[in-house]
């Protein structure tokens, strides 16, 4: 079955349904497949920002720079710098 579950960026963990998930959690490599995309999609940032494509077509520097943010909480920006 698929499941699908909230990732949260800043720390890496993982939830389904509101409790948090442990790597036994997961079948395979599929915990360290998360972790691995989450440092990737951060460290494309700077330099191809193919994340911004979750957004709609035509999306307000609000919603990128919320966007950015939420991937990437530990270097935040403002939108001035968007």
């Amino acid at each position: 079955d698929v499941v699908f579950v909230d990732v949260d960026f800043q720390t890496g963990k993982c939830f389904l349904e509101g409790l948090e998930l442990e790597e036994q959690a997961f079948a395979f490599d599929h915990y360290a497949i998360i972790q691995e995309s989450i440092k990737r999609i951060q460290g494309r940032l700077d330099w191809n920002p193919t994340f911004l494509y979750l957004l709609e077509e035509e999306f307000t520097v609000y919603e990128g720079t919320e966007l950015v943010n939420l991937i990437n909480p530990g270097r935040p920006i403002v939108s001035n710098n968007f």
